[in-house]
């Protein structure tokens, strides 16, 4: 079977998700922490991270590529989506206090997200699981926190599975 790798843009994604649940005081990455973080990313203020994490300048134009793909999936102006960003951020704030920064683990549902991405990849013949592929679920099945803030909402025919693909590496799964 084939093994679908991470990519670049997904793994600063998940670092960044973490930073954010943490500092939202939650114990758990969630779906919305994602959504987040690729808003983060299509903004461009991802640099301290990507440094944290010694992406290569290969890598970085890999991630601002798919940032560029996102931002047309949003169908939404540089303005909006900052707005969208900071208003999600401040919600996500404002609910708890924040945490000490410690590697924290996806919930179920972000796990699921994370399943119907990986088939997506798989079924579109791609071999790297990209930001691009996890927008597309979130905005499928959109966190209510964060439904007023997006006009754009995607449809697919892809089938849902309780069961974690073995085509999917995860290394964070024991």
């Amino acid at each position: 079977m084939k093994r679908i790798e991470l990519h670049p843009s997904v793994s600063l994604a998940w670092n960044i998700a973490n930073i954010e649940a943490c500092l939202s005081g939650n114990p758990r990455i969630e779906p919305i922490h994602f959504l987040l973080a690729t808003l983060i990313i299509i903004d461009g203020l991802f640099e301290e991270v990507a440094d944290s994490m010694n992406l290569s300048a290969e890598s970085i134009r890999e991630v601002f590529d798919c940032a560029t793909e996102c931002r047309s999936i949003l169908e939404m102006s540089d303005d909006e989506i900052t707005s969208a960003r900071r208003s999600l951020r401040r919600k996500l704030r404002e609910a708890k206090e924040p945490t000490e920064l410690v590697a924290l683990h996806r919930s179920g549902e972000a796990r699921f997200v994370f399943q119907r991405a990986g088939r997506r990849t798989f079924e579109g013949g791609t071999e790297r699981l990209t930001i691009v592929h996890l927008l597309q679920e979130i905005l499928e099945h959109i966190p209510s926190d964060a439904q007023s803030m997006f006009k754009t909402r995607i449809n697919c025919s892809t089938k849902d599975s309780v069961e974690w693909p073995d085509y999917i590496v995860d290394d964070t799964r024991a």
